[in-house]
């Protein structure tokens, strides 16, 4: 997965950020379903986050303001941070799960 998001990023950035918007619910897909192979993961990735794709931007966005602050407290405070954000895009598969058949 880091590898073809490495790839997109080289041949341009943007393409590289919409691939690896397209790419995020591997993790999670793979943790709850360890017998999916590679081409079926990214394909419900892909299914998943199709039409989703800014509205993942913009949530990432969201957060800026928290790890700015976390990075203010000498970076400790990102350590409090983190847990928030990766929650939240737990949360967000959970909903994205219920519109592909697994």
């Amino acid at each position: 997965m880091d590898l073809k998001t490495l790839l997109w990023l080289l041949l341009f950035i943007i393409p590289g950020f919409v691939k690896a918007y397209e790419y995020s619910m591997i993790p999670y897909l793979l943790a709850e379903n360890p017998n999916l192979s590679a081409d079926e993961a990214f394909s419900l990735s892909k299914q998943m986050t199709t039409g989703q794709k800014m509205d993942l931007f913009v949530l990432d966005l969201s957060f800026i303001g928290w790890i700015i602050l976390g990075l203010i407290c000498c970076g400790i405070g990102i350590l409090f941070v983190l847990p928030y954000p990766e929650a939240t895009r737990a949360e967000v598969y959970l909903n994205l799960k219920e519109s592909v058949e697994i």
